[in-house]
């Protein structure tokens, strides 16, 4: 159910291994579904807050000190075009601080994350081929949840929409990216305020034919916590 990314430094390795998981299993005629959360979202959109130091360094090659050292240049470069005043008021120790807060690797993940770099961008396309949701059986999964806001829209919709604005994404556009009631952020269904009502959370049942919703997101403190009558788990 999403968030992979952010959980320690083995985020590269765990991506790769639900990859493989994902092609093993279509070979053997079953499916693995992985969804976008939250987390996956703030990677490809550049909100690196919560990027632990080990996710760069699983970036980082022999040509890494290079390539910082290029970008660094360029950024330089980019200053002094654009404010030379600026520039010529940059403090004695702006190099140390810049470096801290571009680690080596730093370059390569977002080359790999985020689509508007000159990168492969493989983990960008890994996300647009990922779903925000999934029907199985009678079970509905989604990262976050499904608000009232959102009720009406098909599985397919939601998708549809969250990889058009990652595709292009404008922070003062964000919509279903960064919408506090959309399906990545939204807590309502894990007893958060503003928790949803027990008609909102049985018309997204009626609106999908399924018994429960199931979402992640919320911390529970590592059990199950069901709630509205195991209609949300």
């Amino acid at each position: 159910v999403g968030d992979l990314p952010d959980r320690g430094p083995d985020t590269l390795k765990i991506i790769e291994h639900i990859q493989t998981l994902t092609r093993q299993a279509k070979r053997k005629g079953g499916r693995v579904h992985s969804l976008i959360g939250n987390h996956e979202v703030m990677n490809v959109i550049g909100d690196l807050r919560y990027v632990h130091p080990g996710e760069y360094e699983a970036f980082v090659s022999r040509k890494s000190e290079r390539l910082r050292e290029i970008y660094y240049e360029r950024y330089l470069e980019r200053i002094r075009n654009e404010d030379p005043n600026a520039y010529a008021a940059l403090p004695d120790d702006f190099r140390s601080d810049w470096e801290e807060s571009h680690p080596l690797g730093w370059l390569e993940h977002r080359q790999a994350w985020d689509p508007r770099w000159n990168g492969d961008g493989d983990l960008a396309e890994w996300v647009s081929g990922l779903k925000v949701a999934v029907r199985v059986n009678d079970s509905l999964f989604v990262h976050g949840g499904i608000s009232a806001a959102y009720c009406d829209n098909s599985l397919e919709s939601l998708t549809a929409k969250a990889i058009e604005k990652l595709a292009a994404y404008d922070s003062n556009d964000a919509g279903i990216l960064e919408d506090a009631a959309g399906p990545f952020w939204y807590r309502g269904l894990s007893g958060m305020e503003p928790r949803a009502s027990q008609e909102t959370v049985d018309a997204i049942l009626a609106r999908h034919g399924v018994a429960r919703v199931v979402v992640g997101h919320t911390p529970t403190m590592g059990v199950i916590w069901p709630e509205f009558d195991g209609r949300s788990v």
